[in-house]
């Protein structure tokens, strides 16, 4: 992209202006991203004391999160992300407080004739993701953080969207604006600072602390927990009703949320600045909510402890495939069974519906198998890795590391305040 740019700069007299006056941005090396940076946006990334060097400035998504682009107007998305709040992301560093334009323009390049091809390259991503749940259990890629299935549908309404401009897309908020991803670069910039590091190794587990949102805000507490050895933090989040007490659903059993980012979200207080504040109700509710995250942590990891819970539903589309295979494929070979094999998975609303056109097919019931045969190698379809039983536990392999405890403005001046 930057070459070809190099080149129609240089042979178009229109272009001339952007001569020597376009740059990147990628890699590693932060130094010499920052002086790019300070030339490109001299104003508001700069400090207003570098030189105006750079008109174009062309960057992977090192530029997405903590760069004050406001200088700009324009952005061009000439990738299309499979998750929309990367585009968000990006657009932040333009459409920000303090921008001098009343306008800036965001834009995406959209390859339809390469949408089939993208569509395929997503089908073996998500069986990537599948695979690697497989080793923490059911449906889980890391502990705590409960998957999902993505419907090509759903992907395909997002891309028409895009292509017809609705810039609502690139209006939502809540939990999911935030990426796993960007709460991990947040997470390693503030312990780059080697004081803070330390303080953070040096807090007992079990430490927590609280803070004070405002707008109406629900209370709760969110729990990081540690199972055993296991190398992965799993999270919890207990809301509170505005009396501090727990809060429970229809059945009187205690809420209990326990998808990470959601969880990350609720417990984030927006910056180091945020002051630490806990009113004494809330800390004394901190005490029931843990045994509740702490059993509902024990219930989950169990699940997954035993090997009939991870046996994913094989779709009807699926097993009939694989059953005319079974029946009729003996001319196959060794091919019989891995074929079968391979069909028996969870995959895809788009790969049931292929299968479900070959199940249809006119011929023989060994053209028939033939033809799945062929499909299968068409879309991709491999073997299913089985997945690992978790070991058994019990709730004293439990261990608490922190928690934090999300406290409403508005009740500070009614409650005691135990810290400030």
């Amino acid at each position: 992209m930057h070459g070809r740019l190099l080149t129609a700069t240089e042979s178009d007299p229109r272009l001339a202006c952007y001569r020597g006056r376009i740059t990147t941005a990628a890699g590693p090396d932060r130094t010499g991203r920052s002086q790019v940076i300070a030339g490109f946006a001299p104003r508001t990334a700069g400090g207003g004391v570098a030189e105006d060097l750079y008109d174009l400035i062309i960057a992977t998504d090192v530029l997405a999160e903590g760069v004050n682009l406001q200088q700009a107007r324009h952005i061009i998305n000439y990738d299309l992300p499979w998750n929309p709040m990367r585009l968000v992301q990006r657009h932040g560093r333009i459409d920000r407080i303090g921008s001098e334009h009343r306008e800036v323009f965001l834009r995406c390049f959209f390859p339809d004739q390469q949408l089939e091809r993208f569509l395929g390259l997503e089908e073996r991503l998500q069986r990537k993701l599948k695979q690697a749940s497989a080793a923490t259990g059911v449906g889980e890629v890391l502990p705590g953080f409960i998957g999902r299935e993505v419907n090509l549908t759903e992907t395909r309404e997002e891309i028409d969207r895009l292509r017809r401009e609705d810039a609502t897309l690139f209006e939502t908020g809540g939990a999911s604006a935030l990426s796993g991803e960007e709460y991990r670069r947040r997470y390693q910039s503030q312990l780059a600072n080697p004081e803070l590091r330390e303080a953070v190794l040096r807090l007992p587990w079990g430490s927590g602390t609280g803070f004070a949102r405002a707008g109406g805000a629900q209370p709760g507490l969110v729990f990081c927990a540690r199972i055993g050895d296991h190398s992965r933090p799993w999270f919890r989040y207990v809301p509170l009703n505005d009396d501090f007490t727990i809060t429970c659903n229809e059945q009187g059993h205690p809420v209990v949320i326990d998808d990470t980012l959601s969880c990350l979200d609720a417990a984030d207080p927006g910056g180091p600045e945020t002051p630490a504040e806990l009113v004494e109700a809330v800390y004394q509710a901190a005490f029931p909510a843990w045994a509740h995250a702490k059993r509902h942590i024990l219930a989950t990891w169990m699940h997954n402890a035993d090997p009939a819970n991870l046996q994913p539903p094989i779709p009807r589309v699926m097993r009939d495939a694989a059953e005319l295979v079974r029946q009729y494929g003996a001319h196959l070979g060794d091919r019989q069974d891995e074929l079968v094999e391979r069909f028996q998975a969870p995959y895809s609303p788009r790969i049931q519906r292929a299968l479900r056109e070959g199940l249809a097919y006119q011929g023989t019931v060994r053209q028939r198998v033939d033809h799945l045969a062929e499909l299968a190698d068409r879309l991709g379809l491999v073997r299913q890795t089985a997945p690992e039983p978790l070991p058994p536990i019990r709730e004293d392999d439990i261990h608490l590391v922190c928690w934090i405890a999300i406290v409403p403005q508005s009740s500070l001046a009614q409650v005691p305040n135990i810290v400030e």
